[in-house]
């Protein structure tokens, strides 16, 4: 498993990472839906259709989507003073339930629960110290 300092980078480096996790291998857009750009496609009736599932596209994923998401928002410079705070302490009390959620199968999902957990802490730290 990767490791990880207590820095902004580091946060920024578990965000990229989730959107990773949320794509097909291979796949060069991890900033986009993956619903846009890994479901299979196949040729019927003379066009291309979307395939009806996609097994990248689960709940796991769904998860590490909205993290990523949250993360993305946290990070971005220009959050008004009076609501970073707020921001923040919403930001880090969904990722600590999303930690905790992926927890109860951490066998199935070691990767995501290492990613999650990982941007709790890292956040948590942060925040604690002004540093975000």
């Amino acid at each position: 498993m990767q490791t990880f300092d207590y820095n902004k980078k580091s946060l920024r480096c578990i965000q990229e990472e989730l959107r990773r996790y949320c794509h097909a291998p291979g796949c060069d857009s991890p900033e986009k839906c993956p619903e846009e750009c890994c479901r299979p496609t196949k040729f019927k009736g003379g066009r291309y259709e979307m395939a009806e599932k996609d097994p990248m596209l689960d709940l796991d994923t769904a998860i590490a989507w909205v993290a990523a998401d949250d993360l993305e928002w946290a990070l971005i410079d220009g959050i008004p003073a009076g609501r970073k705070m707020k921001t923040y302490d919403k930001v880090r009390e969904r990722l600590y339930t999303l930690a905790r959620v992926i927890g109860l199968h951490r066998s199935q999902y070691p990767v995501l629960f290492h990613y999650l957990d990982r941007a709790y802490h890292i956040f948590k730290y942060l925040q604690l110290r002004g540093e975000l």
